[in-house]
């Protein structure tokens, strides 16, 4: 078992999922990113998230749905990563 997965097992099954769920996203961008650099090196790549990373970041904006909550994308640690 890989150890972000072995570290949310011990999580319990609620929070395991979603950090799987995240994990897993973060790995589709991941790879998507290095085969559009692999086929065409200066190509830009980028995902388009729908601009509210999370509630109350920032803090004026009040709403329900939560990207990386909800969605489980993690647009910050994609652009800290490169991949943006």
């Amino acid at each position: 078992m890989e150890q972000p997965m072995r570290n949310t097992v011990q999580m319990g099954a609620s929070s395991a999922s979603m950090i799987w769920r995240r994990h897993n996203v973060d790995l589709l961008i991941e790879n998507l990113h290095a085969v559009v650099k692999e086929a065409r090196p200066h190509a830009l790549f980028g995902v388009s998230p729908f601009g509210i990373y999370t509630i109350g970041a920032p803090p004026s904006v009040h709403v329900e749905l939560d990207q990386y909550r909800d969605l489980y994308a993690d647009p910050v640690k994609w652009m800290k990563g490169g991949l943006g």
